[in-house]
């Protein structure tokens, strides 16, 4: 029972993702696509929001989505979610949030790396045996990095002006 629920939801992972690549890739106006970047309209940081929250909330609630009581599945679905929140649009899209996007994309790899890398040497001081931590938190690290610098330096730029 718990491996069919598991590879339901891996499933509709796998589907929703390769739509939503599909979506950003057709084709469009060539003007449109040296004017923006290819983001998700506005209303997939709802959609991404909403996945976050469910993907940490629900595996606690139905304890069958637990694996040795970790949420593995939870991880997945919290990347997944971020990456909608991370590509989607502002409410004002221009070329000071296109820099400042490409800006913290800089930032939040090399911030990302250097915290994984800390946090897999945090993880080790503390037990015996060597262990490294997984890409998943590696991805979460870099997105959720990326989430803080993008929205820290839109406002003090926005608060500047």
């Amino acid at each position: 029972m718990e491996t069919k629920l598991v590879q339901i939801l891996l499933l509709v992972l796998v589907v929703l993702s390769i739509g939503l690549v599909s979506w950003l890739f057709k084709e469009k106006n060539d003007e449109a696509v040296f004017k923006k970047l290819k983001l998700f309209p506005r209303w997939f940081k709802l959609v991404g929001i909403v996945v976050v929250i469910c993907a940490i909330t629900l595996p606690w609630i139905f304890k069958s989505l637990l694996v040795d009581g970790s949420n593995y599945i939870g991880v997945i679905y919290v990347n997944f979610g971020l990456f909608l929140i991370c590509f989607s649009r502002d409410k004002v899209e221009d070329e000071m949030s296109n820099l400042i996007r490409l800006k913290s994309f800089y930032r939040s790899f090399g911030a990302g790396f250097v915290g994984f890398f800390f946090i897999t040497y945090l993880e080790n001081s503390v037990s015996d045996d060597f262990s490294q931590l997984s890409a998943d938190t590696l991805l979460a690290v870099i997105l959720g990095f990326y989430l803080v610098s993008y929205y820290v330096t839109k406002s003090k730029i926005r608060s500047a002006e």
